[in-house]
This record gives structure tokens, sequence and C-alpha cells, in this order.
């Protein structure tokens, strides 16, 4: 009988502590958010860095066409 209390007793004091390890399903949806906002905003940096590359491109080009036209040398 004592053991059945001793077992009895240790159950009901380890149930506080499992439940306090555990997180709460509004916690893990924050964390999840939050990863998500970082993942994009990464995402979103590395995009801006190719369209600026793209756009140095498109500049460049555009110049080079406008000097091949003024000194009509461009190649048809």
């Amino acid at each position: 009988m004592n053991t059945k209390w001793a077992g009895l007793c240790f159950m009901a004091l380890a149930l506080p502590l499992a439940q306090a390890n555990q997180v709460s399903p509004i916690t893990k949806v924050l964390q999840l958010l939050s990863d998500m906002q970082t993942k994009i905003i990464a995402e979103g940096e590395a995009a801006h860095t190719i369209y600026v590359e793209f756009a140095e491109m498109c500049e460049e080009r555009s110049k080079n066409l406008q000097f091949e036209i003024k000194t009509g040398k461009g190649e048809v």
C-alpha cells in the first residue's frame, strides 16, 4: 500500500513538472511566425541583391545601345 501511495505522490508531483516543460501552442505558433519572418526577410534581401545586379546590367546595356545609335556603329 505504501508503494502505491508513494507512486501516486510521485505522479502528482511529476505532472506539473512535465507540463512546465511542454511548449504551449500559442508559443509554438509565435516561434514559427518569427522563424518564417526571418526566412522571408533573408529571401527578400537575396532577391534585392539579384535585382540590383540586373538593373545595373540593364543600365549599362542601355547606355551602350544609346552610344551605338548616336555614333551609327550599331550591329544589325
